[in-house]
C-alpha cells in the first residue's frame, strides 16, 4: 500500500450543526489519528508517511480533522479548549461507530489522547504520544519558540504567506530541507479558512495530577531539539503513568512521525501489537 493512495474524505455529523472530517481506510482495529494545533494543521497532513504502514498490518487507521481544523466545521461560538475539542472527537467516535481504538496524537493531538484515555479507559486501549502537550502550565509552552511564531502566524489568519509557513515550519524540524513546498502550500490554504477563534480559545489544561488515572499502555516519542513541547516535561510521563515508554530521539524537532518515519512506524505497529493485537 502506498503512502500516496487515494484516500476517500468523509464527513460525521456531530450535532450542533457541526461536521468533522476524516479519512478512514483499512480493516480491524481501530488506530484514530490526532494532529496537533499548528496553523493550517489536519490529520493526513501530519500522519501522510504512517498510517499506511499500519493498515498493511492489520489496522484501521482512522484519520480525522479536529473541530476548527482541515476540512471540518469551524464555528466562531468557541469550543477550541481541550475540553471542547474532546467532546467533538468522543461524539464524532460514537457516530462512527467506534467503541474501542488505540489513539495516535501529535502535540495537542497527544494532549486530546491523554485526555480522551483518562476519561473513556473502556474506549481507548493503548496511547501513542508524539511530544504532547498538557503535561505543564501554559507559561512553560509560551517561552517556546515554536509557540511563539505558531500564534504569531495564526493572527495573521488570511493574510499568511507561504514564507510565514516556512519559517514556522522550519521550526518543526531539525532537518527543514525535508519541508515540501507543496506540504507548506497545503497547510497555507488551510490556515486562510481557519478563524482567529480556533487558536485565541484554545486552552490546554495540565494534565500531571490526572496521568495516574491512565488503564492503557502509553509510548510516547521525542525529538531532542523540539522547540514546541518542552522535552523537559517528558519524564512526567515515566513519574505518573503506570505503563509508560518514551522513545527520545537525537537531531529531532517536532515531528519524530515526520523526520524517523521508519522508526516511529516500526516502533508504534510493535507496541499497538503487544497493546491491541490487530483484530
Amino acid at each position: 500500500m502506498s503512502n500516496t493512495m487515494t484516500l476517500e474524505s468523509r464527513f460525521a455529523d456531530i450535532g450542533g450543526g457541526c461536521r468533522l472530517h476524516y479519512h478512514d481506510v483499512g480493516q480491524g482495529m481501530p488506530v484514530v489519528f490526532l494532529h496537533g494545533s499548528g496553523p493550517g494543521a489536519s490529520s493526513l497532513s501530519n500522519f501522510r508517511g504512517n498510517y499506511a504502514y499500519l493498515v498493511e498490518r492489520g489496522y484501521r487507521a482512522i484519520l480525522v480533522d479536529s473541530l476548527g481544523y482541515g476540512q471540518s466545521s469551524k464555528p466562531l461560538d468557541g469550543g477550541y479548549h481541550l475540553n471542547g475539542l474532546n467532546a467533538a472527537l468522543s461524539r464524532f467516535l460514537d457516530a462512527i461507530g467506534v467503541a474501542e481504538c488505540a489513539v495516535v496524537g501529535n502535540s495537542l493531538g497527544g494532549a486530546m489522547a491523554l485526555r480522551l484515555a483518562i476519561d473513556e479507559p473502556k474506549r481507548v486501549r493503548a496511547v501513542v504520544a508524539l511530544a504532547p502537550g498538557g503535561l505543564a502550565g501554559k507559561d512553560a509552552y509560551f517561552r517556546m519558540s515554536g509557540i511563539q511564531k505558531l500564534f504569531e502566524v495564526a493572527m495573521k489568519g488570511a493574510q499568511a504567506t507561504v514564507e510565514d509557513m516556512r519559517a514556522l515550519f522550519s521550526l518543526q524540524l531539525h532537518d527543514a530541507t525535508q519541508l515540501s513546498p507543496a506540504l507548506l502550500e497545503e497547510r497555507l490554504a488551510v490556515a486562510k479558512t481557519q478563524p482567529k477563534e480556533v487558536f485565541l480559545g484554545l486552552r490546554v489544561p495540565d494534565l500531571s495530577g490526572e496521568l495516574d488515572l491512565l488503564q492503557c499502555p502509553v509510548l510516547a516519542f521525542w525529538g531532542a531539539n523540539d522547540n514546541f513541547c518542552p522535552i523537559e516535561t517528558s519524564p512526567i510521563l515515566l513519574e505518573k503513568v503506570p505503563q509508560a515508554r518514551i522513545v527520545q530521539v537525537t537531531r529531532c524537532g517536532h515531528w519524530v512521525q515526520v523526520e524517523y518515519p521508519e522508526l516511529f512506524n516500526e516502533t508504534t505497529a510493535a507496541f499497538l501489537q503487544n497493546a491491541c493485537g490487530t483484530r
